[in-house]
């Protein structure tokens, strides 16, 4: 429990960077099997089997998650090693250091691989769900985004422009590597506002008496039953507190640099605002007498 002095001289001290790494884990964990439940359509029973996945892999994640920052600390041969908190330390140094450099570049290349399939399943959702908008006419370009190539069978555009969104970032990467601490911070802020969005519908629904003495919409399917509105409740409080405490800023004392610590806030304002602005303009279009 010694935090070595750490975040002595940042906000909050050592509980501002606590609050600040303390959601990662579980928010990536949830997203990646949120994600997988999406491509589950061969999947026997998803919308029964889905959401028990997800509850297990959250348990296993805590489990595992701390079985494996107790085997880091207790392997580290000197906690107090300031090549820890260095950018090229962390958990892969104590990997190396224990394990060997050979060994312990196989079993991070392992690491890599995991990381990079779970990278292509948000990708593929991201394409999905960008088609899925499109077909629906709710998207700029949606006739050409919800096209389907007749001999890929796949839709090529939505595909394509996941892709190169994604590589930009690479590219934004390699001449301002600090640009990832605020991809982090936005993937984190998005996915749960994602998230917030459809608790709060459901406790809205919840209140109004949905889904009904005996459940009959939910019959065969999971269901939280008499836990739902404290369970719904309890997500839609935990929701607020991970928003605010993701886009708090947090300026860096020995960094000038604000891009970082107010992208968050920035980059969803402007997204609120072209949304609203968007769909304005849809919506008109959609009225009857619109253009």
């Amino acid at each position: 429990m010694d935090t070595q002095d750490k975040g002595a001289a940042a906000p909050g001290g050592y509980l501002g960077a606590f609050l600040a790494a303390m959601t990662l884990t579980a928010t990536y964990v949830l997203y990646g099997y949120d994600t997988a439940g999406t491509l589950a359509e061969e999947t026997h029973e998803p919308r029964r089997k889905a959401p028990r996945a997800i509850l297990q892999a959250l348990c296993a994640a805590g489990v595992m998650g701390g079985l494996l920052l107790m085997a880091a600390l207790m392997s580290a041969r000197d906690i107090a090693d300031p090549r820890l908190a260095q950018q090229e330390g962390g958990l892969p140094f104590i990997i190396n250091q224990t394990l060997g450099k050979g060994l312990g570049t196989v079993f991070l290349a392992a690491v890599v691989f995991a990381i990079l399939v779970c990278a292509l399943a948000v990708q593929t959702s991201t394409a999905r769900l960008m088609y899925a908008m499109a077909r629906d006419n709710q998207l700029p370009f949606s006739r050409a985004l919800a096209h389907v190539s007749a001999s890929a069978r796949t839709p090529a555009l939505a595909n394509l422009t996941v892709g190169i969104m994604a590589a930009g970032i690479l590219v934004v990467y390699a001449g301002y590597p600090r640009v990832i601490e605020a991809v982090i911070a936005l993937a984190v802020l998005w996915a749960n506002l994602a998230y917030l969005m459809l608790t709060s519908i459901f406790l809205v629904k919840r209140l109004r008496g949905w889904p009904g003495r005996g459940g009959t919409s939910m019959a065969g399917l999971f269901a939280l039953g008499r836990w739902g509105l404290a369970v719904n409740l309890l997500a839609v409080l935990w929701g607020v507190f991970i928003v605010i405490n993701i886009a708090w800023p947090r300026p860096d004392a020995g960094n000038a640099d604000l891009l970082i610590p107010y992208a968050p806030l920035a980059c969803t304002a402007g997204l609120v605002l072209l949304g609203v602005g968007y769909y304005g303009v849809v919506q008109r279009r959609k009225a009857p007498g619109g253009m």
